[in-house]
């Protein structure tokens, strides 16, 4: 009868233990969550250890396998485009976080938007051995309170297993693999040149995938089911755009003055594995780009 109450008592007991255990590891992944979407400032650097007791200690070595150069920072429209250069010599990828933070006690962090690039198509990460190019856009306004720095973090990760799990459960977990992190940072230029869609005629194919990069991260876009032929005969009988063909692609911009002013349009001109396939539009406003959509192949339907 002992034996059988000590059982019992056994059972009940590590019943308890797992009804604990389930609530600290719910609390522990929304503590996480939390965590996981605040972004790299000095400010928030006690924010770890007064939330959960423990303090992560960052390595630092001038010897990371992730390198970044600051490239440019245009002002596009209502918004400041930085474009960065990310070096990956390591074997992993690696994905890229973008913050601004403004000198301003009163909108300290910014809206931002960003994008990594080769060439025109857009990645998830950068690949290993590989540069690719990073644009992150912020509203032109924020700079009016006072220097904007950009804050990038590179994040070496692998597709297996417990790699890709917050840094923070890595150091709670035995683990064969390291997550190597390496933060950057630079201060916007407050002197910078504008870029103009209104001169399109005169970019050359760099300027013109600036161009497209600087859209891909401002503007709504959406790809249009049509034919590269249907869309352009549909948008020409619309209405005012100019199109520059850059030879395997084309862009195609409304007019300034006209009701077409703001809409951009992409298309393929070839079946290269290295360019987006098919049609985008661009557009200021979400509602615009759907109306347009709606538009284009209304005006299709019909030919």
């Amino acid at each position: 009868m002992s034996t059988a109450k000590g059982l019992e008592e056994m059972r009940a007991d590590l019943m308890v233990a797992e009804e604990q255990l389930r609530a600290k590891c719910a609390l522990l992944e929304e503590a996480m969550s939390v965590i996981a979407n605040i972004p790299p400032h000095p400010a928030n650097n006690d924010f770890i250890p007064n939330v959960l007791g423990v303090r992560v200690k960052c390595a630092k070595d001038i010897h990371t396998n992730v390198s970044c150069r600051f490239d440019s920072a245009n002002l596009f429209d209502d918004w400041i485009c930085v474009a960065i250069s990310v070096h990956n010599e390591s074997s992993l990828r690696c994905v890229v976080n973008c913050t601004f933070v403004c000198e301003s006690q009163y909108t300290p962090m910014v809206e931002s938007s960003t994008a990594i690039f080769d060439s025109l198509m857009v990645t998830d990460s950068v690949p290993g051995k590989s540069v690719r190019r990073v644009v992150s856009a912020f509203p032109s306004g924020v700079s009016i309170e006072g220097r904007v720095q950009l804050m990038i973090e590179c994040k070496e990760v692998q597709d297996t297993d417990h790699c890709n799990l917050h840094p923070c459960l890595l150091t709670a977990l035995p683990s064969d693999c390291k997550l190597e992190v390496s933060l950057f940072s630079f201060f916007v230029p407050e002197d910078i040149r504008a870029t103009n869609v209104g001169n399109i005629l005169n970019f050359s194919i760099d300027e013109a995938e600036w161009l497209y990069q600087c859209l891909y991260v401002t503007h709504f876009s959406r790809h249009v089911d049509l034919m590269p032929s249907q869309a352009l005969a549909a948008l020409r009988r619309l209405g005012t755009f100019i199109d520059v063909d850059f030879g395997d692609w084309q862009l195609s911009v409304g007019e300034v003055g006209t009701r077409w002013q703001g809409i951009s349009f992409y298309c393929s001109l070839s079946h290269l594995a290295s360019l987006p396939s098919g049609c985008r539009i661009f557009t200021r406003r979400e509602e615009d780009l759907m109306r347009l959509v709606r538009k284009l192949c209304a005006e299709n339907d019909q030919s």
